[in-house]
Protein backbone atom coordinates (compact mmCIF):
# COMPACT_ATOMS: atom_id res chain seq x y z
CA UNK A 1 0.00 0.00 0.00
CA UNK A 2 3.19 2.32 0.72
CA UNK A 3 3.75 2.12 -3.23
CA UNK A 4 0.04 3.27 -3.93
CA UNK A 5 0.68 6.82 -2.67
CA UNK A 6 2.34 7.75 -5.88
CA UNK A 7 -0.48 6.82 -7.58
CA UNK A 8 -3.53 9.06 -6.21
CA UNK A 9 -6.10 7.74 -8.79
CA UNK A 10 -6.17 4.49 -7.91
CA UNK A 11 -8.86 3.50 -5.16
CA UNK A 12 -8.24 0.63 -2.92
CA UNK A 13 -10.74 -1.38 -0.75
CA UNK A 14 -9.27 -3.25 2.76
CA UNK A 15 -10.89 -6.45 3.91
CA UNK A 16 -10.60 -6.99 7.72
CA UNK A 17 -11.34 -10.08 9.26
CA UNK A 18 -13.17 -10.76 12.86
CA UNK A 19 -12.62 -13.25 15.00
CA UNK A 20 -9.14 -14.79 13.28
CA UNK A 21 -7.06 -16.61 15.85
CA UNK A 22 -3.93 -14.20 17.07
CA UNK A 23 -6.28 -10.89 16.65
CA UNK A 24 -7.50 -9.51 19.44
CA UNK A 25 -9.54 -5.97 20.16
CA UNK A 26 -6.29 -3.78 20.49
CA UNK A 27 -4.62 -5.74 17.58
CA UNK A 28 -8.04 -4.90 15.55
CA UNK A 29 -7.92 -1.33 16.31
CA UNK A 30 -4.57 -1.20 15.19
CA UNK A 31 -5.69 -2.64 11.86
CA UNK A 32 -8.17 -0.45 10.86
CA UNK A 33 -5.99 2.21 12.05
CA UNK A 34 -3.71 1.54 9.69
CA UNK A 35 -6.12 1.12 7.00
CA UNK A 36 -7.70 4.46 7.49
CA UNK A 37 -4.18 5.77 7.21
CA UNK A 38 -3.75 5.19 3.73
CA UNK A 39 -4.96 8.14 1.29
CA UNK A 40 -5.59 5.50 -1.48
CA UNK A 41 -7.97 3.53 0.84
CA UNK A 42 -11.72 4.27 -0.25
CA UNK A 43 -13.13 1.63 1.94
CA UNK A 44 -12.63 -0.36 4.90
CA UNK A 45 -15.09 -4.26 5.27
CA UNK A 46 -14.73 -6.05 8.03
CA UNK A 47 -16.20 -9.57 7.29
CA UNK A 48 -16.97 -12.36 10.29
CA UNK A 49 -14.31 -14.95 10.35
CA UNK A 50 -16.84 -18.07 9.56
CA UNK A 51 -15.47 -22.13 10.31
CA UNK A 52 -15.48 -23.43 7.07
CA UNK A 53 -15.70 -27.74 7.21
CA UNK A 54 -12.51 -29.47 6.06
CA UNK A 55 -10.34 -26.32 6.56
CA UNK A 56 -7.36 -26.09 8.47
CA UNK A 57 -8.79 -23.31 10.87
CA UNK A 58 -11.49 -26.19 11.57
CA UNK A 59 -9.10 -28.81 12.31
CA UNK A 60 -7.58 -26.47 14.81
CA UNK A 61 -10.24 -25.55 16.48
CA UNK A 62 -9.69 -26.91 19.78
CA UNK A 63 -6.19 -25.90 19.73
CA UNK A 64 -7.78 -22.46 18.96
CA UNK A 65 -10.69 -22.46 21.40
CA UNK A 66 -12.44 -21.35 18.88
CA UNK A 67 -16.52 -21.05 19.44
CA UNK A 68 -19.00 -20.32 16.67
CA UNK A 69 -23.08 -20.02 16.63
CA UNK A 70 -25.04 -22.43 14.34
CA UNK A 71 -24.02 -21.14 11.61
CA UNK A 72 -20.06 -21.17 11.55
CA UNK A 73 -19.19 -17.95 12.66
CA UNK A 74 -16.53 -17.00 14.92
CA UNK A 75 -17.80 -16.22 18.15
CA UNK A 76 -14.35 -16.04 20.39
CA UNK A 77 -11.34 -17.97 20.58
CA UNK A 78 -7.65 -17.99 22.85
CA UNK A 79 -7.15 -14.46 21.65
CA UNK A 80 -10.12 -12.72 21.35
CA UNK A 81 -13.62 -12.87 23.46
CA UNK A 82 -16.90 -12.64 22.73
CA UNK A 83 -17.24 -9.50 24.57
CA UNK A 84 -14.11 -7.78 22.56
CA UNK A 85 -15.32 -9.08 19.39
CA UNK A 86 -19.11 -7.21 20.14
CA UNK A 87 -17.41 -4.32 20.55
CA UNK A 88 -14.95 -4.63 17.75
CA UNK A 89 -18.52 -5.22 15.46
CA UNK A 90 -19.51 -1.81 17.23
CA UNK A 91 -16.76 -0.23 15.90
CA UNK A 92 -16.92 -1.23 12.25
CA UNK A 93 -20.85 -0.36 12.67
CA UNK A 94 -19.97 3.12 13.61
CA UNK A 95 -17.48 3.70 10.87
CA UNK A 96 -20.47 2.22 8.22
CA UNK A 97 -22.75 5.04 9.64
CA UNK A 98 -20.25 7.64 9.16
CA UNK A 99 -19.43 5.99 5.48
CA UNK A 100 -22.97 6.56 4.70
CA UNK A 101 -24.77 9.13 6.69
CA UNK A 102 -21.76 11.63 7.18
CA UNK A 103 -18.92 11.30 4.76
CA UNK A 104 -17.43 14.78 5.99
CA UNK A 105 -17.35 13.11 9.44
CA UNK A 106 -15.27 10.23 7.41
CA UNK A 107 -13.00 12.57 6.27
CA UNK A 108 -12.38 14.10 9.90
CA UNK A 109 -12.02 10.52 11.20
CA UNK A 110 -9.28 10.00 8.54
CA UNK A 111 -7.39 13.02 9.90
CA UNK A 112 -7.25 11.91 13.76
CA UNK A 113 -4.12 10.09 14.69
CA UNK A 114 -5.94 6.73 15.68
CA UNK A 115 -9.51 6.53 14.50
CA UNK A 116 -10.41 3.76 16.65
CA UNK A 117 -10.64 6.30 19.48
CA UNK A 118 -12.99 8.24 17.65
CA UNK A 119 -14.77 5.16 16.76
CA UNK A 120 -15.01 4.02 19.76
CA UNK A 121 -16.65 7.02 20.99
CA UNK A 122 -19.39 7.21 18.38
CA UNK A 123 -20.41 3.33 18.79
CA UNK A 124 -21.02 4.31 22.84
CA UNK A 125 -23.65 7.54 21.87
CA UNK A 126 -24.96 5.11 18.83
CA UNK A 127 -25.59 2.59 21.84
CA UNK A 128 -26.84 5.13 24.22
CA UNK A 129 -29.55 6.72 21.54
CA UNK A 130 -30.46 2.93 20.62
CA UNK A 131 -28.56 2.78 17.15
CA UNK A 132 -26.57 -0.65 18.29
CA UNK A 133 -28.41 -3.29 20.44
CA UNK A 134 -26.63 -5.08 23.03
CA UNK A 135 -25.57 -7.92 20.90
CA UNK A 136 -22.96 -8.50 18.29
CA UNK A 137 -23.15 -6.87 14.95
CA UNK A 138 -22.98 -9.61 12.97
CA UNK A 139 -22.16 -8.78 9.18
CA UNK A 140 -24.88 -9.78 6.89
CA UNK A 141 -24.05 -12.87 4.53
CA UNK A 142 -25.79 -15.54 2.38
CA UNK A 143 -25.40 -18.73 4.50
CA UNK A 144 -26.22 -20.38 0.97
CA UNK A 145 -22.95 -19.71 -0.27
CA UNK A 146 -20.82 -21.10 2.42
CA UNK A 147 -22.86 -24.57 2.28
Amino acid sequence: LTSLHQYPHVNVAVDLILGLPGDDYASFCRSFDWALSFPGVRTVTVNDCILLRNTQLERERKRFSIRTNVDGVVTSNCSFSSQDMRKASWLYMAYRYLQTRDPQGLVQLRRHPTPSIVLQRIATKMRRYGKLGPGRALIPWRRDIIA
